[in-house]
């Protein structure tokens, strides 16, 4: 091999470990920011922080840029949700067998929802956004239990 040929090599190991380095600090970036919804949706669960206070510091500014940046959120796992996952809750079964990326895109439209619902101030007595915040903290937990499987 000739130094020319080395140094493309070399160059291409390189390219390649950094794409891989670029992967693992997005995968990282989103976990921490789906675990900081969920640390904060505990604590509404445990009654510490209310709801018309928990609502708008959820975060999706880390998945609005990997969205941009055309990031497949089924990179996170390839599996889809197991039924093992979800049999202990009635609500969680309906996600069997989805891909993490449609888990990933349900939970984020379900926080943007909720924010914009918010910040307009409707105030449906229809809408229990205690309820709400309780379903989105459980699809949270299927999603990390199925991300460290």
């Amino acid at each position: 091999m000739d130094f020319q040929n080395a140094f493309k090599t070399l160059d291409l190991i390189r390219l390649l470990a950094s794409v891989r380095g670029k992967h693992r600090g997005r995968r990282r970036l989103l976990v921490m920011e789906l675990s900081d919804n969920l640390d904060l949706l505990n604590l509404v669960h445990q009654g510490q922080v209310g709801v018309d206070q928990a609502i708008p510091e959820l975060k999706d500014a880390v998945y609005q840029k990997l969205l941009e940046e055309s990031f497949s959120f089924n990179t996170l796992s390839r599996r889809k949700i197991a039924a093992a996952n979800a049999r202990h809750v009635a609500q969680l079964r309906r996600y069997q067998g989805w891909p993490t990326e449609r888990l990933v895109d349900n939970i984020y439209r379900k926080i943007r929802q909720l924010k914009t619902l918010k910040k307009l101030k409707l105030c449906d007595p229809a809408v229990n956004y205690k309820q709400r915040l309780e379903n989105l903290r459980r699809l949270l937990v299927l999603l990390m239990v199925h991300l460290n499987r």
